[in-house]
């Protein structure tokens, strides 16, 4: 019995033991651990969102920030009186608990009602947000994602307000609580329902992602609140001796000791949220890869900075203010502008400086890595695009360092914030007018050619805005092309190789306002086409596997035909199906042929190591292979070495290396991206010897499905194309043009269906570098402007990646696929290096 009694005893004294250790929520260590743990999972649950959307529809990734921009616009809101918190409710020097607690209860009323009303109205202004912060091309379906997140601002003005002020009554344990249930709950309804992994047999949808979200904010919202009502209200009730005349309830009183620096944090973040909202409204009019961009930017940067910085800036608010507060307290709250000796004020701000120096260790680390290593592929995993990852990269490569002073900065801020508000909101005003000026002076930023970054908050958003003054950022985000183009010929619309959205969406605008274009398709012309040939970049991987992998005996017997035509003594032109027999591999490369006539219309054959061979076995082995998919090869060149011949293989690298890029007049040729096009002959093969150090994917579409797209929603595009365009014949002086359609139309026959074929190139109309679109050709009109660029960007929208690797084999029904190729980067040791048959 009495070691039992010991053992209890014990027991009864771990809490009061524990309250003394540094883990406690009481300490700063274990308030920083409290913190830390509740804005993980958010984060965790941003990425996790964005990756589960973009596997239902990658174009709609960009909606998934919906829900942050609306909370965004309420920020203001959620950082008024809330704030106030730390000043007012954190004070327990001088405010008993029940006057805290009624305070408490004021902060959450208020919130809540103001809150109630943000979200009608942004339900009942839906349209008008989309307008504003949904990309164009999917602003049409966004709609009823964007009325289901309205409601998210309700939501977080009565977590925000719950979670605020539980902090400074020093009950960090709350919110942790609230946000470990919502999003632990919130991950596995979505793993559940909409993942790749979801049960049942239904489609998942976007507005089902934002629905889960929105439910699983609202429960725990109302869930925070009854346990803060439990844990704090219905317990000091029951066990805290106090006045009996206390009130707890809300009251006007107590909302007018909030207002004074309420109002304060609430017109700093109107005014930094304002700018702050107008600069995303201009990147998401910059169109889906930029606003995707900087959705996946945000995802990194909250992830790895602002949740360290928050929970950071979050334990130090805590203390300042409880410190502030009991220095108040010895000095006499009554007294007018007390003096602090040095050693009060090492005190009151020792909170914000241990802060800063965590920060600063983990920051500066992260920093580094994502600018060198880690940004770029972290992006391309959660958009699925080597575009958006690209411009992703480039935001961050120019904001790095901004997030090391914005750790420091907020930091210090606290200081500021938990003692003297009003300082607080000078500061931060002179902060935002200085960006403000440097935008609207020397920014001039063209917004069609350059890409705007975020402003940080106020230390960093000061030296952003220098830097942006003396080192103006110059990345073209619609074309990452390096070589410069000549000068068009008189009357040729606005249009560059390089396709630029906004004039395509101006163009098209001005168009369709002038109106009198035709609302069906040609004569003749299918109103839709059907068959494997119609797919989309999002969901052809899910329906056909395009890469053959050959096997040890099929190479084994891929060797045997190399020596058996070396053996023959020919030249590389009598390879042929005799020449270079593959027995038992042939009946496999005629089904690959079927494919692309009949099928999806293209493959990759994986599998030779191009490293085991020399650069003439190589051919021979890859000419010797296509000759077993199609036998016929088309010429590509007239000349050799200046001599006639008909060329039929060419190498396609990068020739600009160390020489003026105005001499190339083919973006084959340089390392700048090419845009959608065809080539000549019925199939197109490539062959890749080496691949680029970075960049240079090999992308395709079905020019079928950008056919159906345009047939039903801009079938006068489909008579542009159908009608006669003066081409440009580069290669023969004497003719400098000729004259037929881009698209032609193939009725159907007892052995084949219906079908239409493209054949285009966007510089035989615009030209590149050293060929411009010559004088004395007649210029192309609006709409066969209008007409390439919809080619282009509808292609680029509905496109596939090959994941084109060292020693693949491509090849595509050049009639039914067109292609294009990302920018790239060549190094002395690694060069994009490919055969073209």
């Amino acid at each position: 019995m009495k070691i039992l009694n010991s053992i209890t005893r014990r027991i009864r004294r771990l809490p009061s033991a524990f309250s003394s250790s540094a883990l406690h929520r009481t300490h700063y260590t274990g308030s920083l651990l409290f913190n830390l743990a509740s804005f993980i999972l958010p984060a965790l649950y941003g990425t996790l969102s964005k990756l589960w959307v973009a596997n239902i529809d990658s174009s709609m990734v960009v909606l998934t920030d919906a829900f942050t921009y609306m909370n965004t616009a309420s920020e203001a809101v959620n950082e008024g009186l809330p704030r106030a918190a730390w000043v007012i409710i954190g004070d327990k020097a001088s405010r008993s608990l029940g006057k805290r607690l009624q305070l408490t209860h004021t902060l959450i009323a208020f919130q809540s009602v103001i809150g109630l009303i943000l979200s009608i109205v942004f339900l009942a202004a839906a349209s008008s947000f989309a307008n504003s912060f949904v990309p164009e091309e999917v602003r049409d379906v966004s709609l009823t994602y964007v009325r289901i997140a309205s409601f998210t601002v309700f939501s977080g003005t009565l977590e925000t307000a719950v979670a605020t002020a539980t902090r400074a009554l020093d009950k960090p344990d709350i919110p942790l609580a609230i946000s470990t249930v919502k999003f632990a709950v919130n991950i596995i309804l979505d793993f559940l329902l909409i993942s790749k992994f979801h049960v049942g047999s239904f489609t998942p949808t976007v507005n089902m992602q934002g629905t889960i979200q929105l439910v699983c904010n609202l429960v725990a919202a109302f869930a925070g609140l009854v346990y803060f009502l439990w844990s704090n209200t219905w317990s000091f009730k029951r066990h805290t001796p106090h006045d009996p005349q206390e009130k707890l309830r809300p009251s006007f009183d107590s909302l007018k000791v909030l207002l004074p620096p309420g109002l304060i944090f609430f017109t700093e973040s109107a005014v930094r949220n304002a700018l702050y909202l107008w600069l995303v409204s201009t990147i998401v009019a910059l169109g889906a890869v930029y606003a995707t961009a900087w959705g996946v930017f945000n995802t990194i940067r909250w992830g790895l900075i602002m949740v360290p910085v928050q929970a950071l800036e979050a334990t130090a608010l805590q203390f300042i203010g409880h410190n502030w507060g009991d220095w108040r307290r010895r000095v006499d709250i009554s007294t007018r502008k007390p003096q602090a000796s040095l050693k009060d004020l090492r005190g009151i701000v020792r909170p914000a400086f241990r802060s800063l120096v965590i920060a600063l260790i983990f920051e500066v680390p992260i920093a580094i890595f994502l600018t060198l290593f880690g940004a770029k592929p972290f992006a391309s995993y959660i958009s699925g695009s080597d575009e958006v990852a690209e411009v992703t990269a480039y935001m961050w490569r120019s904001l790095d360092w901004c997030y090391i002073f914005y750790a420091m900065s907020t930091q210090l801020a606290t200081i500021l914030v938990a003692t003297r508000p009003r300082w607080y909101l000078y500061q931060s005003l002179a902060s935002n007018f200085l960006i403000l000026k440097s935008i609207m002076c020397y920014g001039a930023i063209n917004v069609t050619h350059h890409l705007i970054m975020q402003i940080p908050p106020p230390l960093a958003r000061v030296l952003h805005s220098i830097f942006l003054h003396r080192f103006p950022l110059t990345i073209n985000i619609m074309s990452f092309t390096t070589t410069v183009t000549a000068a068009p010929p008189p009357g040729q619309p606005d249009i560059a190789y390089a396709p630029n959205y906004e004039n395509y969406r101006a163009r098209t605008a001005k168009r369709l306002k002038e109106g009198n274009l035709p609302t069906s398709v040609p004569d003749g012309y299918p109103k839709q086409l059907s068959g494997d040939l119609v797919w989309e970049g999002d969901s052809v991987g899910q329906i056909y596997d395009w890469t053959y992998k050959l096997s040890e005996d099929q190479l084994d017997e891929i060797d045997q035909a190399l020596q058996h035509f070396k053996g023959l003594d020919l030249s590389l032109g009598h390879l042929s199906t005799e020449t270079f027999p593959l027995p038992n591999l042939h009946s496999e490369l005629r089904k690959l042929s079927d494919e692309l006539h009949k099928g999806h219309g293209f493959f990759v054959i994986r599998g030779v190591n191009v490293d085991n061979y020399t650069r003439e076995e190589n051919t021979i082995i890859y000419v010797g292979i296509s000759s077993h998919i199609a036998s016929q090869r088309g010429r590509q060149d007239s000349k050799f070495d200046g001599k006639p011949a008909d060329v039929v293989l060419t190498h396609v690298k990068d020739l600009s290396a160390g020489q003026d890029k105005s001499v190339i007049g083919s973006p084959a040729y340089t390392t700048d991206r090419q845009v959608f096009h065809t080539d000549s002959g019925d199939i197109v093969s490539l062959f890749c010897l080496e691949t680029a150090l970075d960049g240079g994917a090999s992308r395709i579409a079905s020019t079928w499905r950008v056919y159906n797209e345009l047939a039903r929603t801009r079938p006068d595009l489909i008579h542009t194309l159908s009608q006669n365009w003066d081409v440009e014949n580069f290669a023969n002086p004497d003719k400098k043009f000729t004259t037929r359609p881009l698209l032609y139309h193939q009725k159907a026959t007892d052995a084949l269906p219906e079908r239409v074929a493209l054949q285009y190139a966007r510089r035989y109309f615009v030209g590149f570098g050293a060929l411009p679109r010559s004088h004395g050709i007649p210029p192309i009109t609006e709409a066969q402007a209008e007409a390439l660029d919809a080619l282009h960007f509808m292609g680029d929208k509905l496109s596939v990646s090959t994941n084109f690797a060292k020693g693949d084999m491509q090849f595509i029904n050049n009639l039914a696929v067109f292609h294009a190729r990302d920018a790239f980067t060549d190094s002395p040791t690694q060069q994009r290096h490919l055969l073209r048959l």
